[in-house]
């Protein structure tokens, strides 16, 4: 049943249907009760509710869902669906992100204090050993075979602990400090979760946080983020006029348009 409950979710969150409720209930729910009931409990979790919480704050399925759809035949219905009537302000927004990127940072400490504790991380063996690992990685012959024909490949992947290890702990700081530090965070983040979603079985940890990723990093310049309001003025005594501008407000998905007549 529970499986089955969390599906019909899933359904509803990809055609953004309820949107908010539904991020609330995984949160409340799925990822707290319903993780005992499966007996479950992944890191994963963890992450996607860190994520949830920054789309609930942020208005996430205000736009291109089933909501968008209601509120646009019905705007009195925002409280009702927990929207506010606009979309948070670009200092709301980075505050946001700066909380959400906070709670990642505390995972990566507590991991980082577990590590600590475990002499494969401490000596560096840790990445050969999950990568040579039947059961962590699905193509352990094939880095067993290379690790065995070129012992500068193990010493490499041993390095990259220690640098996984660095940026655990200096995750957050090397972002606030900006440029190349900032750079090389986002960067090494893609590189690890690229590493855990197609070389290592962590299940759907890598997926979970590369979307955080580009929740928290995505440039400002790429896309429709940096447009700005979009005037159109028409002749409302034109037919075309006036179906042009009914194309216009259908595919006007972020409600850029002002309209004059």
């Amino acid at each position: 049943i529970i499986y089955g409950v969390e599906l019909i979710a899933g359904i509803f969150l990809f055609f953004g249907f309820f949107t908010q409720y539904i991020l609330i209930f995984f949160i409340g729910f799925m990822w707290q009760v319903g993780e005992k009931i499966t007996e479950i409990p992944t890191l994963g979790h963890d992450i996607s509710a860190i994520l949830a919480l920054f789309l609930i704050l942020s208005g996430a399925g205000r736009n291109i869902s089933i909501d968008s759809l209601i509120l646009h035949h019905a705007p009195k219905l925002h409280p009702y669906l927990l929207y506010r009537k606009c979309l948070p302000s670009q200092s709301a927004l980075s505050l946001y992100k700066f909380a959400a990127l906070l709670s990642y940072w505390l995972i990566c400490c507590y991991s980082l204090g577990t590590h600590l504790n475990e002499e494969a991380w401490m000596t560096g063996v840790a990445a050969p050993l999950l990568l040579t690992n039947n059961f962590m990685s699905p193509f352990h012959e094939t880095f067993s075979a290379i690790f065995l024909a070129s012992p500068l490949t193990v010493s490499i992947s041993r390095i990259t602990i220690y640098v996984m290890m660095a940026w655990y702990a200096l995750l957050l700081p090397l972002v606030l400090m900006g440029g190349l530090f900032r750079t090389f965070v986002v960067t090494w983040g893609v590189l690890f979760f690229i590493l855990s979603t197609f070389l290592l079985s962590l299940g759907s940890l890598g997926e979970v946080e590369f979307l955080l990723w580009i929740a928290l990093f995505w440039p400002t310049g790429w896309g429709l983020k940096g447009l700005k309001e979009i005037h159109i003025y028409y002749d409302d005594k034109c037919n075309l006029c006036d179906k042009t501008l009914r194309f216009f407000c259908y595919v006007d998905i972020f409600n850029l348009s002002l309209i004059h007549i």
